[in-house]
C-alpha cells in the first residue's frame, strides 16, 4: 500500500537524504532552508496536532496560505493521518473562502499570519491554526504517526470554482498523485541532484505536482524567490544553481520578449542558430550565446511550461536561444499532467506525447483527427465532490472528457486548438478559435495583449498597447496606429475573422493565477473604456498659443498635434532653444521628447511657473550647435582609434555575416565603386528590417571597415549583454528621441574626424516596406559640414524579416550603393539651398535605387 501513499514515499526519501535541503526560501541576499528531515518533523507535528483534536479519517482541512516554509509540511501532516487537504488561493476573498468552507465542511483552517488577518472574523469559535515557529514549538509528538490506508483515499479537494454559491471541487486521491509522479519520473528529466525554482502559487494542481510534489518525492530541492521581481528570480536562479524552471506561458512570453528586445541586432544570427538546431539538432546557441545563459541561469537544463497554451513563436524563440523548453498539457482532473514533450525529441507547437500509463484519444471516429480530447489513466480523478450529475457528464465510460479540442499526429504528439466552450460560433455556422486569432494579432509589434470576444456575428477586442513603442504617444494616437495595424493584418484573414471594433486598455487583461484569459470579463472592459478627454483653454494657454503662432508662422489650436503643425524632432530642438531664451529657463531635451500636443506643452510650461520675456528671441543656428562638443557620457563611449582586437573581431564577424548572407540569402552587392576611398561621408540606406545594418556591414569594403560607425539605439546597447560591443563594434548608442541634439553633435564629431557614418534617414523601420519620409538630420549634417552622402538601396530585407515578424525567413537580398550626393554641387546651383532640398533629393535617389 505504501508505494502509492504520498507521505510514505516522502518518509522514505527523508530517510535517504535527511540533511539535504528540501525547501529553500530567499530572504534578501540570503537563503533559509528546511532539510528533508525538518520537513518530516514539522509534518509529524501537524499530524499529532490534528489527531489530538479528534481529526478523523477523510476529514477536511483548509490550507489557506501564500507560498511559505510551512505550506508543504502542513499538507503532508494533513494527508499522513488520512485527512483531506483543501488548498485555497490566499488571494481569495472572505466570501469565496466561506463558500468553500460550507461546501466541504472543513474541520479546521491552517493559515499564515498574513492570511489570518483576512479571516479572523470568519466564524465564532471556528478553529483556525496560524502556522509560525511558535505554533510548532508548542506541539508534542505523542500521537504522531504516518498511517497506512487505501491508496484510493482522497488526498486533496481542489476547487476550480469558488467564486459562486455553487463551488466545484475535484477529488484527487493518493493513487492519482502518485501515478502522475511515477509517470513524470519515467521521462528522466530530473533526479535527486536537481534544483527546481517555484514561482507559481501552490494551491493550483500544476505547480503543486510538477514544481513541488514530484521534485520532493524524488529527493530534489525546491527554491522559492522572495518575490516575482526579475532581480529576485535571477538571484535565486544563479545562487542556488537552479536546473529546472517551471512556469506558465505568460511568464515565458515576458522572458522571451525581454531577451529579444536586448538582442534585436543579432536576431538574424539567432535565427540561424534556431534553423541549425531544428534541422540538424545542433544546439550551438548554448556555447555561442554563453553570455546570455550565464547571465540568466548558468545551470538551467529545462524550462517547463503548462497551465495554458504556449504561443508557438515564444517557444520557437526560446528554443533558438538554446533553451530546452518542454511544453506539457494537463487538467486538475488528471492530477494534472497528461502529456509532455520528451526532452530528446521536442516538437514546437505540440503539448507532447501522453505520459506512460496515460491513454489519450479524440472523440473523432479514428481517435486521432480533430475532436474533443479524452483521457484515461490512474491519474484521472473519480469526479467532482458531491456533484454526481456533473461527474457523469464529464467522466464517461472511464474517459475524462476534457472540453479541449485538438488532434494527435502520427508520432503520437498532441496539439490543442482551444477550449470547446470558448469556440465562438457565428450564426452562419462558422467556428472561430479566439486563441488562434489572438496569437495572430499579437505578432503585431504595436500590441502587447489582445482579447477577442463576439456579439452576434461581429468580433470585438480589447487591446493592451506595447508600452515600449507608445510610451510617448497620446491615447488617440495609439488608437489610430493600432487601428491601422489591425486593418492591415486583417487583410490576410477571411472576412468573418476580422475585428469590427476594439478598445484600448492600459491595464493587463484579466487572467487566472496561471495566466488563462478570463474572456467573460472582456465585454465589460470594452464598454468601460473611454477615448475622449476634454480640453480647456484659459488665459495662460492663449498667451502660449500666441507665441507658438509667431514661432511657427501658422494657426495653432490647443488640441493640435505638434507633428501636424510640422514640429518634428529636429524642429523640437530649435523650439526648445527658442523657449529657453524667451522664458529664461533651461529645458532638457528629454523633457520635450514625450510632449506630442500643444496642450501638453502648455501644461509643461505651466508647471514651470514661467514669466515671459518681453521681446521674442531668435533661435540658435545649426552651425553653432554642431560645433559644440557632445556630452561626456556620449563622448567616452566612442573609440576613434580602434584596438588591434577591435579590428580582428570586426574582420571575423564581417566574414561570418558575409558568408551567411551570401550562402543563405544569396546577397548581391552593387555600386561599391561609388563609395569614396576615405571619409568623411554618410551612408544613407532605406530601413525596413533588423537585417539592414548587418547588410551594410557585411557588404562594406575591407579597407575602410574599421572607419565605419553606426548610430544604435541605447535601449539595446546599454544592456550588459550588448554593452561590450559598443566600442569594438563602433556603435554609438543613443536615444535619438530623447537626445537628438547629442546624436547630431556626436555625428558631427565623427565626421569632422574623417570617419564614415551610417545613418538611416527614415529614423526607424518601415512597417509596410514602403519608403517613409526622410528626417532633416542628414540634410543638416551634410550642408553644415559639407559632407558627401552615398545613397543606398537595400532590397529583400522586408520580405526576409519585416518588423511584424519575430523571426526571419530566407529571401534573396541585394544592396546597391548609388551615385554620390555632394552638397557643394547644390550650392553651385543655389547658394540658399535648404536642408529639405538635400533630404528630398536623397529620398528620390534611394527610391530610384529600389525601383531599378
Amino acid at each position: 500500500m505504501g508505494a502509492f501513499l504520498i507521505h510514505k514515499r516522502f518518509q522514505k526519501i527523508a530517510s535517504l537524504f535527511p540533511q539535504k535541503e528540501a525547501l529553500i526560501f530567499q530572504k534578501g541576499d540570503r537563503f533559509s532552508s528546511l532539510t528533508f528531515q525538518e520537513v518530516y518533523s514539522l509534518a509529524l507535528k501537524i499530524n499529532s496536532f490534528l489527531r489530538t483534536r479528534g481529526f478523523k479519517f477523510q476529514d477536511k482541512a483548509i490550507l489557506y496560505m501564500e507560498n511559505n516554509p510551512f505550506w508543504f509540511p502542513a499538507y503532508l501532516g494533513i494527508v499522513s493521518g488520512g485527512g483531506v487537504c483543501v488548498p485555497v488561493d490566499f488571494q481569495s476573498t472572505f466570501q469565496e473562502l466561506n463558500n468553500i468552507l460550507i461546501d466541504c465542511e472543513a474541520k479546521i483552517i491552517f493559515s499564515s499570519p498574513y492570511t489570518y488577518e483576512k479571516i479572523k472574523d470568519l466564524k465564532e469559535n471556528f478553529p483556525i491554526a496560524v502556522l509560525n515557529k511558535e505554533f510548532f514549538q508548542k506541539i508534542e509528538l505523542d500521537k504522531a504517526s504516518f498511517l497506512d490506508f487505501a491508496e484510493d483515499s482522497l488526498a486533496s479537494l481542489v476547487y476550480t470554482s469558488g467564486t459562486t454559491d455553487n463551488p466545484k471541487a475535484v477529488m484527487l486521491s493518493h493513487r492519482n498523485f502518485m501515478a502522475n509522479f511515477h509517470s513524470i519520473g519515467k521521462l528522466r528529466t530530473y533526479t535527486h541532484s536537481d534544483c527546481f525554482l517555484c514561482i507559481l502559487p501552490l494551491h493550483h494542481t500544476y505547480p503543486f505536482t510538477v514544481n513541488l510534489l514530484a521534485p520532493l518525492l524524488a529527493g530534489a530541492s525546491v527554491v522559492f524567490p522572495q518575490s516575482l521581481k526579475k532581480e529576485d528570480i535571477l538571484f535565486s536562479l544563479k545562487k542556488k544553481k537552479v536546473t529546472i524552471l517551471v512556469g506558465v506561458p505568460q511568464f515565458f512570453s515576458l522572458l522571451s520578449g525581454s531577451i529579444y528586445q536586448k538582442l534585436s541586432l543579432i536576431k538574424s544570427f539567432i535565427f540561424l542558430l534556431g534553423f541549425l538546431r531544428e534541422r540538424f539538432k545542433l544546439n550551438l546557441a548554448k556555447p555561442l550565446l554563453f553570455f546570455l545563459h550565464k547571465s540568466l541561469a548558468p545551470n538551467l537544463k529545462y524550462m517547463v511550461c503548462g497551465g495554458a497554451k504556449l504561443d508557438r513563436e515564444v517557444a520557437k524563440g526560446l528554443y533558438s536561444l538554446g533553451f530546452n523548453i518542454l511544453e506539457g498539457y494537463g487538467l486538475t482532473e488528471s492530477s494534472p499532467v497528461v502529456s509532455f514533450n520528451p526532452p530528446y525529441k521536442i516538437k514546437i507547437g505540440s503539448v507532447g506525447k501522453p505520459l506512460s500509463g496515460v491513454e489519450v484519444k479524440t472523440d473523432a471516429p479514428d481517435g486521432y483527427s480533430q475532436g474533443e480530447i479524452l483521457v484515461k489513466g490512474k491519474n484521472v480523478s473519480r469526479g467532482y465532490f458531491r456533484k454526481p450529475n456533473l461527474t457523469q457528464k464529464v467522466f464517461k465510460d472511464g474517459w475524462l472528457h476534457t472540453k479541449d479540442i485538438g488532434f494527435i499526429d502520427r508520432d503520437g504528439y498532441i496539439y490543442i486548438r482551444g477550449r470547446k466552450d470558448e469556440c465562438l460560433v457565428l450564426s452562419s455556422g462558422k467556428n472561430i478559435w479566439p486563441e488562434e486569432l489572438e496569437d495572430f494579432y499579437q505578432e503585431l509589434s504595436s500590441i502587447e495583449e489582445i482579447g477577442i470576444f463576439n456579439q452576434g456575428d461581429s468580433l470585438y477586442s480589447v487591446v493592451v498597447p506595447n508600452k515600449s513603442i507608445f510610451s510617448r504617444k497620446s491615447k488617440e494616437e495609439i488608437y489610430k496606429q493600432i487601428s491601422l495595424d489591425l486593418q492591415k493584418a486583417s487583410q490576410k484573414l477571411a472576412p468573418y475573422k476580422k475585428i469590427s471594433d476594439f478598445r484600448i486598455s492600459f491595464k493587463n487583461l484579466p487572467r487566472t493565477r496561471l495566466g488563462k484569459l478570463r474572456r467573460f470579463l472582456l465585454p465589460k472592459i470594452f464598454q468601460e473604456e473611454d477615448l475622449k478627454k476634454p480640453l480647456v483653454e484659459d488665459e495662460f494657454s492663449q498667451r502660449v498659443i500666441r507665441l507658438l503662432k509667431n514661432f511657427l508662422q501658422r494657426e495653432v489650436r490647443l488640441e493640435d498635434d505638434l507633428s501636424f503643425l510640422g514640429v518634428d524632432s529636429l524642429l523640437k530642438i530649435q523650439l526648445a532653444t527658442f523657449l529657453e531664451k524667451n522664458f529664461k529657463i533651461n529645458i532638457p531635451e528629454q523633457d520635450l521628447a514625450p510632449i506630442t500636443k500643444v496642450g501638453e506643452l502648455i501644461e509643461y510650461l505651466r508647471r514651470k511657473e514661467l514669466s515671459f520675456s518681453e521681446q521674442e528671441v531668435e533661435f540658435t543656428q545649426w552651425s553653432e550647435i554642431l560645433k559644440e562638443a557632445p556630452a561626456s557620457k556620449f563622448f567616452k563611449r566612442i573609440r576613434l582609434t580602434p584596438f588591434l582586437l577591435d579590428i580582428f573581431l570586426t574582420l571575423l564577424v564581417k566574414g561570418i555575416f558575409f558568408f551567411v548572407f551570401k550562402g543563405v540569402y544569396r546577397l548581391k552587392v552593387k555600386g561599391v565603386n561609388n563609395l569614396p576611398k576615405q571619409g568623411p561621408f554618410l551612408i544613407c540606406p532605406n530601413h525596413a528590417s533588423y537585417l539592414d545594418g548587418l547588410v551594410v556591414f557585411a557588404s562594406f569594403p575591407l579597407h575602410n571597415i574599421s572607419n565605419l560607425y553606426f548610430i544604435g539605439l541605447s535601449e539595446y546597447f546599454d544592456h550588459p549583454l550588448l554593452s561590450w560591443l559598443v566600442k569594438p563594434g563602433r556603435i554609438v548608442p543613443i536615444n535619438v528621441e530623447k537626445n537628438l541634439k547629442e546624436a547630431l553633435k556626436v555625428s558631427s564629431l565623427l565626421l569632422r574626424e574623417k570617419r564614415i557614418l551610417c545613418i538611416f534617414p527614415e529614423g526607424g523601420r518601415s512597417f509596410d516596406g514602403r519608403l517613409k519620409e526622410f528626417k532633416k538630420g542628414v540634410g543638416i549634417l551634410s550642408k553644415e559640414l559639407s559632407v558627401k552622402i552615398v545613397p543606398a538601396g537595400i532590397k529583400g530585407t522586408f520580405k526576409a524579416w519585416p518588423a511584424s515578424k519575430t523571426f526571419p525567413r530566407i529571401s534573396p537580398l541585394k544592396i546597391v550603393y548609388g551615385n554620390i550626393l555632394d552638397p557643394q554641387d547644390l550650392e553651385k546651383k543655389d547658394k540658399n539651398f535648404s536642408y529639405q532640398q538635400i533630404v528630398n533629393l536623397l529620398k528620390s535617389k534611394v527610391s530610384l535605387l529600389l525601383s531599378s
